[in-house]
């Protein structure tokens, strides 16, 4: 049991990574990402992880920081963790999701890279915003009802565009 629509799918379907991570970005699969956890293994995720300097995100608790995911979108966006042809492949998977109502519904037309995420009284979103002077925002909640978070993340969200604006 999962989410995503890769939970829908035959038993014994194949998917290659790239379309595993695709499902990831756009639908927030948590399907296609129990599947990439058990296929590379949880020590080799744990590397990268560690790689990456997230030194307070831990896989066997499902637990991050807004430092280590405002760390990883910078890296992102600055192409230091991968190649140009991977890093823009992987921001194009987390542009025009199915979950555009929080961040990116408070920056109106501005392209949007973000990774939102969502479980019972926790909601999260956050992503690279691209205007003329991009900038990453990380929006994370716990203990939240999840219509508050769907009021309160756009206004959030809004407030820091307006403040870099100016």
């Amino acid at each position: 049991v999962g989410s995503g629509s890769l939970s829908s799918q035959d038993v014994g379907s194949k998917y290659t990574y790239r379309e595993l991570v695709k499902l990831m970005g756009k639908e927030s699969d948590n399907t296609a990402y129990r599947a990439c956890v058990n296929l590379l293994g949880e020590d080799k995720v744990n590397e990268v992880i560690e790689y990456i300097g997230m030194d307070s995100t831990s896989l066997e608790k499902n637990e991050t920081t807004p430092k280590d995911i405002g760390s990883l979108l910078v890296g992102l966006w600055t192409k230091d963790l991968l190649g140009t042809t991977d890093t823009d492949e992987l921001l194009s998977f987390l542009t025009d999701t199915i979950y555009e109502e929080w961040i990116a519904a408070g920056v109106g037309s501005e392209r949007v890279a973000h990774k939102y995420g969502r479980e019972t009284h926790v909601v999260n979103d956050a992503g690279v915003v691209y205007t003329d002077n991009p900038y990453v925002v990380v929006i994370m909640s716990k203990g939240v009802v999840g219509r508050e978070a769907d009021e309160i993340f756009p206004e959030l969200s809004r407030i820091v565009y307006e403040a870099h604006k100016s």
